[in-house]
């Protein structure tokens, strides 16, 4: 609930006012993130110092493209002791960046544990259906945090 009116038919949307509804407790991905200067030529791929960077829910979709920004800051990743087979360096290889949001919640915002093996993995047009907002595959029940008094 809101202690103040929405206005966003008067200004651009902040990820304030995103954060205000979608709160992500232990989000692998937070906004600030993307501010450290080791993410320079990332954000010539996508600008992800802004909810609205990736994010399109209030038009009809839930992200604006078909959702491999995932390369962007992880082609020369390296994984010690990596948990899947095939481990994640050869999907890398291949070009397999669609794979990602197959076993991962981006957010980390729900109570989902990524498949230990790559056959166990969300299929390709479930997670392709989730970025066009429709249902999510990583399950109803959501990771919350008390929310800070104002």
């Amino acid at each position: 609930m809101r202690n103040d009116e929405v206005d966003f038919a008067l200004r651009p949307p902040q990820n304030s006012d995103c954060v205000d509804c979608h709160d992500r407790a232990n989000d692998r991905h937070p906004v600030h993130r993307f501010k450290e200067p080791r993410f320079l030529q990332s954000l010539e791929v996508v600008d992800a110092r802004s909810c609205m960077g990736c994010h399109t829910e209030h038009s009809g979709a839930r992200v604006s493209n078909n959702g491999e920004y995932c390369v962007a800051c992880h082609k020369d990743m390296t994984i010690k002791k990596d948990p899947i087979t095939p481990p994640h360096i050869d999907l890398a290889h291949q070009g397999r960046w669609e794979s990602c949001l197959q076993c991962h919640d981006f957010h980390n915002n729900h109570k989902y544990r990524a498949p230990k093996d790559f056959s166990e993995r969300i299929d390709l047009t479930t997670v392709k259906n989730y970025l066009r907002d429709m249902e999510n595959p990583y399950g109803a029940e959501k990771v919350v945090k008390a929310k800070k008094e104002r």
